[in-house]
């Protein structure tokens, strides 16, 4: 079952950011929640390519210092980036990534 955020259907979690595609689209960093939600959002971005934006050393080394194991990743592929921008400022004010 696909995660839904905002009424919008995500394809995740992945264990990995090598299973990302390389495509534009708003991503999730999650964690385990207990509790009423599944997934703790850390860190929302939307991004011209997905799989690229984790393979810079300065995102995996913000992600390291975050010192949660265990790290999820959700994606939601979208082409139009007005989409995009509305959906991350969205998620942003509603939901309020840790970091």
């Amino acid at each position: 079952m696909e995660p839904i955020i905002l009424n919008k259907k995500f394809q995740g979690p992945f264990l990995n950011f090598d299973e990302l595609e390389s495509k534009p689209g708003v991503y999730l960093v999650v964690c385990d929640a207990f509790g009423m939600t599944p997934f703790r959002v850390l860190n929302a971005g939307d991004t011209s390519n997905v799989k690229e934006v984790f393979k810079t050393e300065k995102k995996r080394n913000f992600l390291k210092k975050s010192n949660v194991k265990n790290l999820k990743y959700l994606v939601r592929y979208e082409n139009n980036s007005g989409n995009r921008t509305q959906l991350i400022k969205d998620i942003k004010k509603q939901i309020h990534p840790a970091i």
